[in-house]
């Protein structure tokens, strides 16, 4: 108890909380989760055709045979047994799980990961960055600024002296 109470205190009294830094996004978790949603339409797939009950058995030539009976078994054999046989319904399994795969894969090329909007404002953040660079540099030259705290001293004058125009101009 003592030991958690001395780590308690220097938690609180000594240690300095980390400074909180922003993400643009997820960063390399995206590749990741990209992975994961490929692998999980298949192991789906696999759920879905697995569940049920598999019976296996011994026919009399001495070969091996299984049969799932599950519920994509008993429909599609309801409707037509001749047909549906076990080879089948994995395929049609494989046809439905390439399927979705390829719904998958169109969405993600045919809707955009930013809206147009965002893409447009992003393609004038650098335009935007540079052009405020060179604000600070010619209010720097027209005030003979040295530090940011001139700048800023010049600047509250500047604007205190707009406002001062701006009463003038409504009074007068």
């Amino acid at each position: 108890m003592l030991e958690i109470k001395i780590k308690m205190r220097q938690m609180v009294r000594y240690n300095r909380r980390r400074v909180a830094l922003g993400a643009s996004g997820i960063g390399n978790w995206v590749f990741v989760m990209e992975i994961f949603a490929i692998i999980c339409v298949p192991m789906n797939i696999a759920i879905l055709y697995f569940t049920g009950e598999v019976f296996s058995g011994k026919t009399t030539d001495g070969k091996n045979f299984y049969k799932v009976n599950n519920y994509w078994a008993k429909f599609l054999l309801s409707n037509d047994p001749v047909f549906w046989t076990p080879v089948a319904i994995i395929l049609l399994a494989v046809a439905v799980e390439h399927g979705i795969l390829v719904v998958k894969i169109l969405i993600a090329a045919f809707i955009p990961d930013l809206p147009a909007g965002v893409e447009e404002r992003e393609s004038k953040r650098e335009k935007i960055k540079e052009q405020a660079e060179l604000d600070i540099q010619d209010f720097k030259h027209r005030h003979n600024a040295q530090s940011f705290e001139d700048i800023k001293r010049e600047y509250a004058r500047e604007q205190a002296m707009l406002e001062q125009s701006k009463w003038l101009v409504k009074n007068l």
